[in-house]
């Protein structure tokens, strides 16, 4: 199961979407006040104001979809096809998972008026992608090689 490059490949994926969990997507500079975009805020700030915060909890639960799909799929070593199809669905739903990033990054920057400043967060997405990318190219080489191994039986 490890011995295949495809599903450290996976194993990475699975790693950087916990990881974006707990990851800034972006901040905001409010006068003196820096603002902080969080995936799951783990601190609650309460001298704020409640209308100054953006609910992520759609992207959360699309988040951990694809993490405990990444963790189905890396166990589906022995079902290529199965495996190629559910990566390739965690492939939208990283799509989807930037889509709703950048969005609830729009929102918060409506919300106080100030341009947000990217963080790690945003890119982690994009990076999972191409390792899902490379992960998708390893389960087909492994078909085409067994395809060809069984021609020659």
């Amino acid at each position: 199961m490890i011995q295949r490059i495809q599903t450290l490949y996976l194993l990475i994926a699975f790693a950087l979407g916990i990881v974006f969990l707990f990851s800034p997507l972006a901040s905001f500079s409010i006068a003196d006040l820096l603002v902080e975009l969080n995936v799951i805020d783990l601190n609650q700030v309460s001298d704020m104001n409640q209308a100054m915060f953006v609910d992520t909890m759609p992207l959360i639960i699309v988040d951990l979809a694809f993490v405990v799909l990444m963790a189905v799929s890396i166990l589906m070593y022995k079902n290529r096809p199965l495996q190629i199809k559910m990566v390739g669905f965690g492939f939208l739903m990283n799509t989807v998972i930037i889509i709703l990033g950048f969005w609830y990054t729009d929102t918060m920057a409506d919300k106080v008026n100030a341009l947000p400043d990217y963080e790690y967060g945003a890119i982690i997405p994009v990076i999972s992608l191409i390792f899902l990318f490379m992960a998708m190219r390893g389960i087909r080489k492994d078909t085409k090689l067994i395809k060809s191994m069984e021609r020659l039986r």
